[in-house]
């Protein structure tokens, strides 16, 4: 990936971190100017009050790509995957080689990270995201789950809710 300046991996939870705390220390002391529209037009105050254009300087090596157009290219190369993807599960379940419900949960799965990857291009999208989770432990259960890969995870979901050895996804060919 890209190194950073401040040594966090780029665009992850703890460069936001680390901005956020770089904005509370440069501001500090400062908030009685805050409602000054004089004040905001001071560049170097700018780089902690704007988070994208906080990570364009935190780049060590300028990338030879716009970071949208970096995030596109991985929106289409998730897009073709996801595709690839549910060919292989509609495949193997017409086969018989999954049943419907590892096929139901992976589905699941696919549905809920392409809505994630949608709901970075739609504000409309971005909104409802959240709604997809019936509570918080789901949705943060979600979230460390993206760590993993789509089939990786939906094999532990599989794992997790199997009852019997009947049901070990040895026999799954994915």
């Amino acid at each position: 990936m890209f190194e950073t300046k401040s040594g966090k991996p780029w665009n992850s939870v703890e460069q936001r971190e680390y901005f956020k705390e770089k904005k509370k220390e440069t501001f500090s002391g400062l908030e009685q100017f805050m409602r000054d529209p004089e004040f905001k037009k001071l560049p170097i105050f700018d780089i902690y009050n704007n988070y994208k254009l906080f990570q364009k300087f935190d780049f060590k090596i300028s990338p030879l790509i716009h970071p949208f157009q970096l995030f596109l290219n991985q929106y289409n190369q998730f897009n073709e995957y996801i595709n690839n993807l549910e060919f292989i599960l509609k495949s193997q379940m017409a086969c018989d080689d999954i049943d419907e419900e590892h096929y139901n949960i992976c589905m699941d799965e696919i549905f809920k990270r392409k809505y994630m990857m949608d709901s970075e291009l739609d504000m409309k999208k971005k909104s409802n995201f959240n709604n997809i989770f019936i509570d918080e432990n789901n949705k943060k259960e979600f979230i460390e789950g993206l760590q993993l890969s789509i089939l990786q995870r939906c094999k532990e979901i599989y794992n997790s809710r199997a009852k019997t050895s009947e049901n070990s996804t040895n026999s799954i060919i994915i």
